[in-house]
């Protein structure tokens, strides 16, 4: 039976479904699994030396559809499940991975039973995201499984021993910010572009020599001219080509806001600064505020402005970008497994679900 595969709306090929997928074809090469994705993707490139790459809205997508045993996604399904979503009633039932963009836990999201009925099991890290996909979301306790995401498999578990000197900025969206003229009026705009303009921070990376890659979120990739800076140590994403999974090793440091990519630099040992210069309208925004205690749960410094951010820079720069010891004693919570399996456990789980289907 057919197993289909996509990502951001079949759009991209760096997060967990496109490491599953190449952990499946490397792995269990006999299994009919399935990559769907744009033809206009920039990420086309990494999967076609994988094979088993579909062209979305394609004949044989849909006939694949057709034949589909399994479908995994990052997402909502809505673009894997063409025609279906357009015809439902010819809808075939199959099993339904969501494998999600990373660990959940830094907002309430709207993944609730009620609105997601179609997901048939959903992918967790740790215990934490079990309990409230569970409890607050309203999915059965066999409908989560604890297996850790796809794309932590590609990670070191420890740092770098010798760092590159590189920095990586990468913050989240903001769901309340609609409309050209509001973004560019907002203080997420400003702040952003503020840092990673300012002459303190220009200063900052010439006395470490190291360098700054600035990845805006993909919602701002259209006020991404708007960015300009003077120092060449600040390299603006002017595009998405580079996956951020790459960005995700060679970088030493994280700087960002509620984003999950934290996770990633958690699971490394890498320090992580959190600039929460709007923390309030981020707890307060509608669907509700985080399942996790940001001060004493999150493995990394809190900051609420510019100053403070340049300031824990230096230090952490100045101590050879090591992660604290007290902040290393709160990873293992976040992580059930740090043992660089876990596209085996997503698969032993999937097999096993639809086993007990028949």
């Amino acid at each position: 039976d057919v197993w289909l595969i996509d990502e951001r709306i079949s759009m991209s090929a760096e997060d967990n479904a496109f490491f599953l997928f190449k952990y499946l074809r490397t792995t269990y090469p006999s299994l009919p699994v399935f990559y769907v994705i744009a033809k206009d993707s920039p990420h086309r490139k990494y999967v076609l030396s994988i094979g088993n790459v579909i062209d979305q809205f394609s004949f044989k997508h849909a006939y694949l559809l057709h034949c589909a045993r399994v479908l995994l996604s990052t997402d909502s399904f809505r673009s894997l499940a063409y025609p279906y979503e357009l015809v439902r009633r010819w809808r075939r039932p199959t099993h339904n991975v969501f494998l999600q963009h990373g660990v959940a836990g830094n907002k309430t999201m709207t993944y609730s039973k009620r609105n997601y009925p179609y997901f048939s099991q959903i992918i967790v890290t740790n215990d934490i995201e079990n309990t409230f996909f569970n409890e607050v979301y309203g999915f059965d306790a066999d409908q989560v499984t604890t297996t850790g995401i796809a794309r932590l498999d590609n990670l070191p578990i420890r740092q770098n021993i010798m760092p590159n000197r590189m920095i990586l900025v990468a913050p989240t969206w903001r769901k309340w910010l609609k409309g050209a003229n509001k973004i560019h009026a907002s203080r997420y705009f400003s702040a952003w572009n503020h840092l990673i303009t300012s002459t303190e921070l220009a200063t900052l990376l010439e006395k470490y020599d190291a360098t700054l890659m600035f990845r805006p979120h993909f919602n701002m990739l259209d006020f991404i001219d708007e960015f300009e800076t003077d120092s060449s140590r600040v390299v603006i994403c002017r595009d998405l080509n580079q996956p951020l999974h790459e960005l995700i090793i060679e970088s030493d440091l994280l700087i960002t806001d509620y984003s999950s990519v934290m996770y990633d630099f958690f699971y490394q040992e890498k320090p992580v600064l959190a600039y929460m210069f709007d923390r309030r309208e981020w707890v307060d925004q509608p669907p509700g505020p985080p399942h996790i205690d940001y001060d004493n749960d999150l493995p990394l410094d809190i900051l609420s402005n510019q100053k403070e951010v340049i300031e824990s820079l230096d230090l952490h720069m100045r101590n050879n970008f090591q992660m604290q010891e007290k902040y290393k004693a709160r990873i293992n919570p976040f992580f059930t497994n740090r043992d660089n399996n876990n596209c085996e456990r997503i698969y032993q789980s999937v097999v096993h679900a639809i086993e007990n289907l028949d």
